[in-house]
C-alpha cells in the first residue's frame, strides 16, 4: 500500500498528540498537544475532562493536525482516511462538529471517530472490560462489552496527573521554606518528571499514615544539588485519588474506588462479574507504582463476594489507545465503517453517528 490512501491514526490527549499510519506497532510521532500554547492569551480546550459537556476547539486542533501530518509524516489530510481517537464522554454534538471540520476544513476523504476505551481493549486482544484512562486532567472510567461502550455507565473523576504534580510540589516546597538556595533550584524543576520518577500509591493497609516500610528518595534537581523526597511527600501526593474531598463548587467529590464501583453497578447484573475481572488501566498515569494494587484491594472490600476484581496495567499504557486504532484501521472488515466524503455530502454531519458501532 502506498502512503497516499493509507489511514492515519491520531490520538490527541491533554498533554501529548500521537500520530502515524495505521498498521504500525507504535506511533512514530509524539508531540505536545497544541493546547499547551495559548492563543491570544487563551488556552484552547482540547481535553474536556474537567468541564462536563465542554467542546474542544476543533478548528484550532484540526489546523494543528494538518501541520503535524505535513511536517512529520510528509502527507496532507486530503490524501489520507483519518481515524481519530475520541474521548470517553464525547457528545453526539461534538462528534458532528468534528466531522464538519474534518471534511470541510481538512478535506479528508474518509473519517472514523473511535472510542478510546474500546481501542485500548482491542490493543490487548480484548473486547470486554472496564477501561480506565488515567489521564493528565482526569480519570475516565468506561465499561465496554463486546466492543460497545456503555455511555450511561461511563463516568469521569476530575483528578489527573496535573493535580498529583501540584500536590507533590506543595509538599516538597513546604519542606524547604526558608532555604532560598534550594527554593531557587526547585523553580527550574519539571514537576511532571519528578512525579513520574518518585511518586507511588501506598497500599491500602497503610492509609492511616504508616510509611515505615518506605524510605526517602534522592532526586537531582540541578547539577551538584539534590533533594530528598520523603515517603509522606511521594505517597501523600497520590492519596487524593482515594480520599473523599470537597470540589471547588462545594460538592462532595467521590474517590477513585467509589467511581469504579458506581460504573460497575450501573451495568446489567449479568455482566458485572466479567467487567470486574477485566479492569484495565491505561493512559500516562496508569504506570503509577502501586495504583493497580490499591484499587484492586479496595474493590475487594466494596464489591459482592461473588465478584473477583482483577486490575491490570496495559503494556506501554500511554500509546495503547493509539495502537488499538492502528489495529482497527488495518482490518479488512473495518473498511465498510469509514464515513466517506460522499456520505458527508449526501447526509451531512449526522452520518458520523450512523456508523458509530462503539457507542
Amino acid at each position: 500500500m502506498t502512503e497516499d490512501g493509507r489511514p492515519v491514526v491520531i490520538d490527541s490527549g491533554a498533554l501529548y498528540t500521537r500520530v502515524d499510519f495505521a498498521g504500525n506497532d507504535v506511533p512514530s510521532v509524539t508531540v505536545r498537544t497544541a493546547s499547551e500554547t495559548p492563543v491570544n492569551g487563551v488556552s484552547v480546550e482540547t481535553d474536556p475532562g474537567r468541564s462536563a459537556g465542554a467542546i474542544p476547539d476543533w478548528e484550532r486542533l484540526a489546523g494543528f493536525w494538518d501541520s503535524v501530518l505535513t511536517e512529520s509524516l510528509g502527507t496532507r489530510a486530503e490524501n489520507q482516511p483519518l481515524l481519530v481517537v475520541d474521548w470517553a464522554e464525547s457528545t453526539k454534538f461534538s462528534r458532528e462538529l468534528l466531522a464538519q471540520v474534518a471534511f470541510e476544513t481538512l478535506g479528508v476523504p474518509a473519517l472514523y471517530l473511535a472510542a478510546p476505551a474500546v481501542l485500548a481493549l482491542y490493543a490487548v486482544n480484548r473486547t470486554t472490560g472496564l477501561s480506565i484512562d488515567v489521564g493528565h486532567t482526569s480519570l475516565r472510567i468506561a465499561p465496554v462489552y463486546e466492543g460497545f461502550q456503555f455511555g450511561y455507565a461511563t463516568t469521569t473523576l476530575p483528578i489527573g496527573g496535573i493535580d498529583i504534580e501540584a500536590r507533590l510540589r506543595t509538599l516538597v516546597l513546604e519542606t524547604h521554606i526558608g532555604d532560598a538556595t534550594t527554593t531557587r533550584a526547585l523553580d527550574t524543576l519539571d514537576w511532571r518528571v519528578l512525579k513520574e520518577a518518585v511518586s507511588e500509591v501506598r497500599p491500602k493497609q497503610g492509609v492511616d499514615g504508616e510509611t515505615s516500610t518506605f524510605t526517602a528518595k534522592q532526586y537531582a534537581v540541578v547539577e551538584g544539588r539534590s533533594i530528598l523526597v520523603t515517603p509522606d511527600q511521594y505517597l501523600g501526593c497520590t492519596e487524593m485519588l482515594f480520599t473523599p474531598a470537597t470540589s471547588p463548587d462545594g460538592k462532595n467529590r467521590s474517590t477513585f474506588t467509589e467511581r469504579v464501583h458506581l460504573a460497575l453497578m450501573q451495568c446489567e447484573p449479568d455482566i458485572r462479574r466479567e467487567l470486574a475481572a477485566n479492569i484495565m488501566l491505561y493512559g500516562g498515569g496508569a504506570a503509577l507504582k502501586g495504583l493497580a494494587e490499591r484499587l484492586r484491594s479496595e474493590l475487594v472490600d466494596v464489591l459482592p463476594s461473588s465478584m473477583h476484581p482483577n486490575v491490570a496495567v496495559a503494556h506501554d499504557p500511554s500509546t495503547v489507545a493509539w495502537r488499538g486504532g492502528s489495529i482497527l484501521a488495518s482490518i479488512t472488515m473495518f473498511q465498510q465503517l469509514w464515513v466517506t466524503k460522499q456520505d458527508y455530502n449526501e447526509h451531512g454531519p449526522l452520518c458520523i453517528l450512523r456508523k458509530d458501532t462503539m457507542r
